[in-house]
């Protein structure tokens, strides 16, 4: 049997208005020419409530995306013959749900089918990553919504890309998800990172925000060229290295920090078949990069209390969370 480890990583801009002294008193009188106020031309807004202000880097060549607001979910009223497709309200949710899928106060990542259905209506947010290859389903379970645990069902080829990028789903249009060399950089090798709590290039933390409330654990990313001084949160942890979730801030804190640009990525947990743990104490999210040399497995990234791994091949039908990003415009 197939072992994995899994302890192996808006702005407000304000306009000055100029006042003209007048010359009429100097010149004598004139006549004033009609007073027209030119429509400027606007660019289409493509970024949406949806998108977050920060920026970030991901690879050499200095290309940058910003955020979703939050991690990916999915909703369905009628058992799942249909589902919306939007992103969580805040950038600290997540569905979660019981160790026990019997347990009758589950959510509905515990009660999904294997064909893209569940045995009750509500939210999902954590998907297995299917191949191009699969030719079993349809709909939905084309994008990881299905309890399988059969590696076959969730692609054939190790070097093939997704079926569907969880993007497609959303409007509008550009979203998708990083790649594993893309979060490898932006954990690993991105220089741009700023400064934050005194550490330079600093690009992430482990972090329990919103402490003053019910405390949720995850990975702060910070933003190219952010400023953050340690008086600006609770507790000022390690940056660029794992702790125990030791950075904390309220929940006054960490809407500052946000407004500064930063992404916060819950510990959501993982869903195996129709089980979901770790939630709250581990994060896993899939990037949209194959394996290469075992088709049942797809690379993502891991974090939980002391540990780190931002590009490691794990099973396709485990259910992560996925965030999505656009490119900067």
């Amino acid at each position: 049997m197939k072992f994995k480890h899994f302890f192996s990583l808006a702005a407000l801009s304000l306009m000055a208005a100029a006042s003209l002294t007048s010359c009429e008193d100097i010149l004598g009188h004139w006549e004033k020419p009609t007073s027209i106020t030119p429509t400027p031309s606007e660019p289409e807004d493509k970024s949406g409530s949806d998108l977050l202000t920060g920026k970030f880097t991901i690879n050499g060549s200095g290309d940058q995306v910003q955020f979703s607001q939050g991690n990916l979910q999915a909703t369905t009223n009628d058992l799942g013959a249909t589902w919306t497709w939007a992103f969580a309200e805040h950038q600290w949710d997540y569905i979660g749900g019981t160790t026990d899928a019997s347990d009758a106060s589950a959510t509905t990542n515990n009660k999904i089918n294997g064909n893209g259905t569940v045995s009750v209506n509500g939210t999902v947010d954590l998907f297995g990553w299917v191949g191009a290859s699969n030719t079993t389903w349809t709909g939905a379970a084309i994008y990881g919504i299905s309890n399988s645990t059969t590696t076959a069902d969730y692609g054939t080829n190790a070097t093939e890309a997704l079926k569907s990028d969880w993007g497609t789903n959303m409007v509008p249009a550009g979203w998708r998800t990083l790649t594993s060399a893309e979060w490898t950089y932006l954990f690993s090798t991105r220089e741009t990172g700023g400064t934050v709590f005194g550490t330079e290039k600093a690009r992430y933390a482990h972090a329990t925000i919103n402490t003053d409330g019910t405390g949720v654990k995850g990975m702060i990313l910070f933003p190219d060229g952010v400023d953050i001084a340690s008086s600006e949160v609770t507790t000022a942890g390690t940056v660029n290295n794992t702790s125990e979730y030791a950075t904390k801030c309220t929940s006054a804190q960490w809407t500052a920090l946000e407004a500064k640009g930063c992404v916060f990525l819950p510990a959501a947990g993982r869903r195996n078949g129709t089980t979901v743990d770790y939630a709250g104490s581990t994060g896993y999210y899939w990037s949209s990069s194959p394996d290469g040399s075992d088709a049942g497995d797809a690379y993502r990234v891991r974090f939980d209390s002391g540990f780190l791994n931002p590009a490691y091949d794990d099973f396709r039908y485990l259910g992560f969370s996925v965030r999505l990003v656009r490119p900067v415009e």
